[in-house]
């Protein structure tokens, strides 16, 4: 039986790469047709997303959690602002060192972010370190 932390992931990531597409659209749709430069567009574009992205795991993947909105909330926007700093950095870097397009720069940005908001979220804005031995597989 495949462990409930995985399951839980694969959900967030699931949702992650929903927020994902809107995230992306909007950074290209600032740039390309709205012409805000790329580094405002990906953080504008990246909050939005972001707080879609809360709304549907706060519902879907962590359901279980006790976390009260006022708590969670919050928590989950001061990460995604530690993940936020991090893609714009890397994005910036390799679309300014590289000479990469600011859409791809982008797209190798997020893997790394997301593994980590999921960590700190499950743990953190949702509480679910109650729930770890079984999203484990852990029998006592």
């Amino acid at each position: 039986m495949i462990p409930k932390i995985f399951v839980r992931f694969f959900e967030y990531a699931i949702i992650a790469g929903f927020a994902g597409i809107i995230s992306f659209s909007l950074l290209f749709l600032f740039v390309e047709f709205l012409f805000i430069p790329y580094i405002y567009a990906l953080i504008i574009s990246y909050i939005i997303s972001h707080s879609v992205n809360y709304i549907i795991n706060k519902d879907y993947t962590f359901k279980e959690s006790h976390a009260r909105k006022r708590r969670s909330f919050p928590l989950f926007m001061i990460f995604g602002l530690g993940s936020l700093t991090v893609i714009t950095i890397s994005t910036a870097f390799l679309t300014e060192s590289f000479g990469l397009h600011y859409i791809l720069s982008r797209l190798i940005a997020a893997p790394v972010s997301g593994l980590v908001n999921f960590s700190l979220n499950y743990f953190f804005s949702f509480g679910m370190k109650e729930f770890l031995e079984e999203d484990l597989g852990i029998k006592k």
